[in-house]
């Protein structure tokens, strides 16, 4: 081989590499958020899982770090370590609620209000299980 069919051999394999890599950091982006609508349920369990055993919510003082606390009567909290979104911020949590008896937010990627794609706020009184960005 000479060396100008190494080069363009290695111009194909290195266009090939940039296609794939714009085709699929989409998919990355958006498995975060579905991963977020996925936790955001598990949360929503765990909190009524509290209120079943507690029989209130968790107060607006303790939010969601209530649920990494042993309750009385157990050796073992319902969550363990710290409650983040998958972009490493905490969820945050209201009781009482605007939208229902408690509300659950993640702010997306960005950490702000607002935003659309991977930065769209994820809430536990909407329906995005079924209406994720990119889907």
């Amino acid at each position: 081989m000479t060396l100008m069919e190494i080069m363009v051999v290695l111009a194909i394999l290195a266009l090939l590499t940039s296609l794939l890599v714009v085709n699929y950091a989409g998919i990355f982006s958006s498995a975060k958020h579905k991963i977020a609508v996925q936790e955001m349920a598990k949360i929503v369990e765990l909190v009524e899982q509290y209120r079943i055993l507690t029989g209130d919510y968790p107060s607006q003082d303790d939010g969601l770090a209530a649920l990494t606390k042993p309750l009385p009567n157990q050796t073992e909290p319902l969550a363990k370590g710290r409650i983040l979104d998958p972009w490493g911020h905490p969820y945050i949590y209201v009781y009482p609620g605007q939208h229902g008896k408690y509300d659950i937010t993640s702010l997306g990627a960005d950490g702000a209000e607002g935003g659309d794609g991977e930065n769209a706020d994820i809430h536990s009184w909407d329906d995005q299980a079924t209406t994720l960005p990119g889907s």
